[in-house]
């Protein structure tokens, strides 16, 4: 065999799946309005330089155990539910979950409050 073997082979992985797991894509559009867009935007901001990080997300040294920032990962895939590890950089993927949650928080945080108003 020439070249190098895919650790997954999507193809396959198509062919023996049905199709009782399958989830529709959600709608793509904003759930604010203009004031709480901004809102949003301006409290994301400040949560960026002051370097808050929510509780609850596995992000804060706290929620880490001994072993500090996990450094591996799994994803299971297939219909077999087989596991692929991976590798997670700290200089790579903490940023990127950090600001995943702080936007996770600030939404999550905002929606609440409109269903809390009438």
């Amino acid at each position: 065999m020439s070249g190098a073997e895919p650790i997954v082979d999507v193809g396959r992985d198509e062919a023996e799946s049905d199709d009782e797991g399958q989830v529709d894509a959600p709608r793509h559009e904003n759930p604010f309005n203009d004031e709480e867009g901004s809102q949003f935007l301006r409290y994301l901001l400040q949560m960026r330089r002051e370097h808050i990080i929510p509780d609850g997300y596995t992000l804060t040294e706290d929620e880490w155990g001994d072993q500090g920032y996990p450094t591996m990962g799994s994803i299971t895939y297939g219909r077999t539910r087989r596991q692929l590890s991976i590798s997670l950089p700290d200089s790579v993927w903490r940023p990127r979950a950090e600001l995943w949650a702080q936007g996770h928080f600030l939404m999550t945080t905002i929606l609440s409050s409109r269903r809390g108003k009438t």
